[in-house]
């Protein structure tokens, strides 16, 4: 049964995630692998139209989903996800009601990587609890990829601390992962806003792509929680990501040593 904290939390939790209006449940992923992290894109019709270039949508039939990708976390394991390749976006600092932005300058206009979850999650930036990044908060690598550690709310602080100093010394964008309970799933979600129109690896359909898979496109009443494994968003079919999952390991002296890799998105 959900306690009275997490009772408590649905409110927040629908809003973060824009699961309102009677889809509470049919727009989380599938449940989380073990040793993988799974993207999958919303569907349009659950929350609508999110982070996506036009409405109704390009193609034909018309993508039906979302300009975001979610992963449903376990609970108790160290998880790592490898972004290839961020996309380009303009830097706010020192912006006025004069600045001007050019859309076409850049491939999004935020992009950003949120874990939310039964309990709230914080905006803690630059601490160990902080739940969220965007633009410029993301940690990138001169190679133009980036690293995100979810460490789970299962470890010790020391685990933590560990995990924490690992993730420091390789450059590696550090967050807290959320709770999966039984009114709401640990979702990773990493967001593409204001995509540019002719930007061939958007996630969702524009001018020259149709985007990352969307089974809703062809049959709009499938509930998300049901996407086949060909809806992945995967190494070759998507935004450029992978990932790879440890599970934690308390007599351990440094951080949980990776259990597998698999890929989880393309760019």
């Amino acid at each position: 049964m959900p306690t009275e904290q997490e009772l408590a939390d649905i409110p927040h939790f629908l809003a973060q995630t824009g699961s309102g209006g009677g889809s509470f449940g049919k727009e989380f992923p599938p449940s989380p692998v073990a040793s993988e992290v799974q993207f999958y894109r919303n569907v349009a019709g659950s929350s609508p139209y999110a982070d996506v270039q036009s409405a109704p949508a390009p193609g034909n039939p018309p993508d039906k989903c979302g300009g975001y990708v979610m992963a449903n976390l376990p609970n108790d394991v160290v998880s790592l996800v490898h972004i290839p390749q961020v996309p380009t976006f303009p830097d706010y600092t020192g912006a006025t009601a004069d600045t001007v932005n050019k859309s076409s300058d850049y491939q999004v206009q935020f992009y950003s990587v949120v874990v939310y979850g039964a309990t709230k999650q914080l905006d803690a930036y630059g601490t160990n609890d902080n739940s969220q990044i965007g633009n410029t908060q993301i940690k990138v690598a001169p190679d133009g990829s980036a690293t995100v550690v979810l460490w789970p709310q299962s470890a010790t602080s020391q685990q933590v601390d560990k995990i924490a100093a690992v993730a420091k010394a390789n450059g590696w964008n550090l967050l807290k992962s959320g709770i999966q309970s039984a009114v709401a799933p640990n979702l990773m979600v990493i967001r593409e806003k204001g995509q540019n129109k002719t930007w061939a690896n958007a996630l969702s359909a524009n001018q020259v792509t149709q985007g990352a898979p969307c089974p809703q496109s062809a049959t709009p009443t499938l509930p998300r929680p049901q996407d086949p494994p060909s809806a992945q968003v995967t190494q070759f079919n998507g935004m450029g990501l992978s990932a790879l999952r440890a599970r934690t390991a308390p007599s351990r002296s440094s951080c949980p040593a990776p259990a597998s890799r698999t890929s989880a998105s393309s760019s």
